[in-house]
């Protein structure tokens, strides 16, 4: 099991929605883009293989929904913010299951019986002014419920949060940790660092890697849960990271 709780202070990092349109596996996407973290993005129509609810990017529309959805909207990344979507403001936005806005949980969610159950989950939010990314394993003991993660991430500080996509797409490579999945997925967020950026622990959070737990681990590298937030020298399961996004480019 990799053991890992992470908070990069202001990274001038660029962010991106990337659309698979070649439907690439993430470590192919990784080596051709030179993304240093990526993770999966919204939900999409597999058999279809175009994306569901509200996605922009880049100013072009990939999907729309008859509904209105909290989500996230943004230009340039310093400005990301929680928008009522879809926005025609704002050059890129993403909306899934809004499971926090305000710093408060929501208490009805809404998703499809597919989204719900014990998954592997896929998260995005911001905690004040950083971008915090939130991935776990299917089928791991970190499995959770929709509102169960709602819960979590509540217990984790964070201001706002959508789950996206998850179950068999929940997948990442956060700087080299990475959590795997043979599912191809439509659309990913991708972060790439400029040149002298680098992840430095934060007094709140900690790092430490405990090898060779779980069936069919390397170094424990795929079967990575989130748990919660830490105090120096503790070591908690799962990858959360989180970014300066104030300082950022999307």
């Amino acid at each position: 099991m990799v053991d890992q709780m992470k908070k990069p202070p202001v990274m001038r990092a660029h962010h991106k929605r990337h659309i698979n349109t070649r439907k690439k596996s993430l470590d192919q996407i990784k080596r051709e883009t030179g993304a240093a973290y990526l993770i999966n993005g919204g939900l999409f129509d597999m058999a279809n293989w175009y994306a569901n609810c509200h996605l922009k990017v880049d100013g072009y529309i990939h999907a729309q929904d008859p509904y209105s959805y909290w989500g996230y909207a943004w230009d340039t990344g310093p400005d990301i913010a929680v928008q009522s979507l879809p926005s025609t403001a704002s050059k890129n936005y993403i909306c899934c299951v809004e499971l926090l806005r305000g710093g408060k949980p929501q208490g009805n969610l809404i998703y499809t019986p597919a989204q719900g159950g014990k998954r592997g989950r896929t998260a995005m939010g911001l905690d004040r002014d950083n971008l915090c990314l939130y991935v776990s394993v299917d089928g791991s003991n970190e499995a959770k419920t929709p509102e169960q993660l709602r819960d979590e991430l509540t217990t984790l500080g964070w201001d706002s949060a959508i789950m996206l996509d998850s179950g068999g797409s929940s997948q990442c490579d956060l700087n080299g940790e990475t959590i795997e999945s043979s599912r191809v997925v439509h659309n990913l967020i991708l972060v790439y660092l400029k040149k002298g950026d680098q992840p430095v622990n934060d007094k709140k959070y900690t790092v430490c890697l405990d090898p060779g737990h779980g069936p069919g681990t390397v170094n424990g590298a795929r079967t990575a849960p989130i748990k919660r937030w830490s105090s120096p020298g503790t070591c908690i399961p799962g990858f959360v990271h989180c970014w300066k996004s104030r300082e950022s480019r999307w």
